[in-house]
This record gives structure tokens, sequence and C-alpha cells, in this order.
């Protein structure tokens, strides 16, 4: 199936909300009067100084939210979401009736269409509606990419091309094409130096001797684990990539131990000492447990009608690259419906292990 994604950014976003958009927009998302009331008092005498030497020149702020507060965020997605419901979306994926034609986190924005003049559509009118609450795109930072690879399509934006890749990075994590084995490689490279970075920032406590291994072992599920398995519920992985991730995990714990690969410890030794959870198999459960969440969501909710859809299309000569739910259906030889049907019986809703789903 076609698909066209344009990855957008704002310009200084925070700082170029227009304060008449902020106000329209708690009228409309029906805050109380009075709320409305006591937040124009606090953007009333916003001011900034700039500072030469012993003098100083104030400026009066009339323009944008303040970088710091609590209630920014929430007034400019507020403002974000105004200017958003005014697109006409219909250029978006028809998802078994339902259009979904963006994906929205704060201010990262993916725009979806299954044609080029869709996209194009999209992006102009997010620009202009945008452009009325005081947002403007960075063509600079503006992305697009798609699965057709036709060399001649081009995205334009205020008469400027918008550069085409082949993979971005959209939340933290590496969105690429085509798909296709080991699609998961680079962002498991990525990962593993994001573990190697937060084990570097503490390496002299966790490589001392005198430092008890409760406190290393802390450390490491904290900060280590996290970085290491960022967004690891939406990974298909092969088994190269988890003997990565469970190699990178048992060098690490060597630095921890101070011993070298040339003493030939075994990972169960390894283990014994330092009683670390399998990176491999805490991936698994994340996995896991994000299922759980997912078949306990209402139906209308994306994540169930992404999960369930079926695009009315034909797959290609080959074999298909592993899906998300084949490692589910795989190891429980129960399609998404049968899972679905467990999890409502509540049998499975406290920390229940897979292998009990399997014998079950």
């Amino acid at each position: 199936m076609p698909l066209y994604v344009v990855f957008i950014d704002f310009k200084k976003a925070f700082d170029s909300v227009e304060l008449p958009a902020i106000w329209e927009a708690l009228e409309r998302f029906d805050v109380d009067v009075g709320d409305i009331e006591i937040i124009k008092m606090i953007y009333a005498h916003g001011s900034s100084s700039v500072n030469v030497g012993t003098s100083s020149v104030p400026i009066n702020v009339q323009k944008g939210v303040r970088q710091g507060d609590t209630l920014s965020p929430l007034l400019f997605i507020l403002v974000l979401q105004l200017a958003l419901n005014q697109v006409n979306w219909k250029n978006g994926i028809n998802i078994n009736g339902s259009i979904l034609g963006h994906l929205d986190f704060a201010d990262d924005i993916a725009l979806l269409s299954q044609t080029l003049e869709g996209a194009q559509s999209l992006l102009d009118q997010v620009a202009e509606k945008c452009r009325e609450v005081g947002l403007h795109i960075n063509v600079d930072k503006t992305k697009w990419m798609s699965n057709v690879r036709d060399p001649n399509e081009i995205i334009l934006l205020n008469d400027e091309e918008v550069e085409k890749v082949n993979e971005f990075i959209y939340l933290g994590q590496i969105v690429k094409w085509p798909s296709q084995p080991g699609r998961f490689n680079k962002e498991i490279s990525r990962r593993i130096c994001s573990g190697w970075n937060a084990f570097n920032k503490a390496k002299k406590l966790l490589i001392s001797r005198r430092i008890p291994a409760y406190l290393k072992r802390k450390y490491f599920n904290q900060c280590i684990f996290p970085a290491m398995l960022y967004g690891c519920e939406t990974w298909c992985l092969t088994k190269t990539e988890e003997t990565r991730l469970a190699v990178a995990q048992r060098k690490i714990e060597r630095r921890m131990l101070n011993v070298r690969l040339l003493d030939q410890h075994s990972r169960e030794w390894l283990r014994e000492r330092t009683q670390l959870k399998d990176i491999v198999q805490a991936a698994r459960e994340r996995k896991w447990n994000y299922l759980r969440k997912l078949m306990l969501l209402p139906d209308d909710r994306w994540n169930r009608k992404l999960t369930e859809w079926i695009p009315n299309t034909r797959r290609p000569v080959g074999r298909p690259p592993t899906r998300w739910m084949d490692d589910f259906t795989k190891f429980t030889n129960k399609n998404f419906n049968e899972l679905l049907s467990l999890c409502l019986t509540n049998f499975w809703c406290c920390n229940v292990s897979p292998f009990v789903l399997r014998d079950r």
C-alpha cells in the first residue's frame, strides 16, 4: 500500500503563539470564564529585558507562552489542536471507515496520506491554519518519506522543496522504509549506544570495587535499562538482534564486575553476581504487557483499530517480514480475537506469565 508521511517541525513554537489564539482556544474547549480571565491577567504584563553592561532595556512581550511554566504546554497544545481541528483530513488513510490523517505528540506532527497529492494538500492546509495562530513551519527541518520509489516526486512548502529522506527519528525511534528483515538493526545500535552513554555518566561509581552491588544494580535498572529498552514494545526482533542486546548487557556486567572477556566467565556466573534481569526477557515482557493494555482499550481507539486492520491490498511477491502480532500468534497459536477473549476473562489481567497463557 502506498504511504506518504510528512514530519512537521515548527519555528520557535512556544515563542510564536499569538495570545488572541490562546483566548480563542480556551473558549472553544469550554474552559471556565473565570479561569480564562486569570490566565489573561498572568499574561497581561509579560516582559523581557536585554542587559548590556549596567544598562537594562525592558521589552514588552505580547506573544508566546512562558517557557518553564507548568501551564504553558497545555496552552500550546490547545492552540495547536484548535488549528488542526480546522483542517480537512479526508486525504488521510481509510482505516475500516475511519480516516487517520495525522499523528500528534505535543508539537511533533506526522501527516499521513496514500497519495502524493493528498500529502501536499494536508501540508498546505496545516501550514495555513497554523499560520493563523502564529505557528510557522520550519522548511529546513520538515522532512517527508514514502515507500513509493519515484525520484520525480516532490513536496513543496511556501514554494520551497521539502527534503525527502529514507529514515527519520520520530519520538525517539527510527522510522524507515522499505521494510525488510533486520530492519531494527539500526535502532538496536542506537539503543545500545544510549545504554553505554548512561553507563559512562556514572562510570567511576559502576566500576568501583567499594560501591555495593545493590547500588550498581539500582542504577542499572533505573537508568541503563530504560535507555536500552526505549520503544521495545514496538519491536519485531530476530534472533540475531536479540543476541546483540544480550551481548551488550553481558559486556556492561563485566565492566561492573571488573572482569575481562579472557577470563571466560559464563553468563550464568555474571548473572549470579549482578542479579540483573535478562534484557531480552524484559523486552518480551514489556511487549506482552503492552498487548494486554492494548486489548483492554475500547474499540474506537486508534491502537486497537490499527492492530486489527487488514488493508485491502495484495502483498508483494516473496516472504513478508515479521509483523508485530506474529510474535504472539506464534507463541500462543491464537489470533488476535482469541487473545482478546482470553484477556476479557480477566484471568490474565494480573502478572501472569506468557507461558501460562500458552498453556491455557
